[in-house]
């Protein structure tokens, strides 16, 4: 079963864009968490799926989860979930 982790840059960008969701909508918030996740397990099983954006880094993919754009990288094969360039 393949598996995947967030870097501690990534736990801390997620946390503050659920934060800041969840004082609008704490629904709402949940719900994106869970689907980022469930994105990420995803991924980690299908490696080839979503954008390629290995012109700009090599294994950069980038995926979609409700109307965000993710960007995904691996340094040893697709085992880590990232968001945009922080999460890189």
């Amino acid at each position: 079963m393949s598996s995947y982790s967030f870097s501690d840059e990534a736990i801390q960008d997620l946390d503050e864009i659920c934060e800041y969701i969840a004082r609008s909508n704490p629904k709402a918030a949940s719900k994106l968490f869970d689907d980022i996740r469930n994105k990420c397990k995803l991924v980690a099983g299908f490696p080839n799926m979503g954008k390629s954006y290995g012109r700009l880094v090599l294994n950069l993919r980038g995926f979609i989860v409700d109307d965000y754009n993710y960007i995904l990288l691996s340094q040893r094969g697709w085992n880590s979930c990232g968001s945009c360039c922080q999460w890189l």
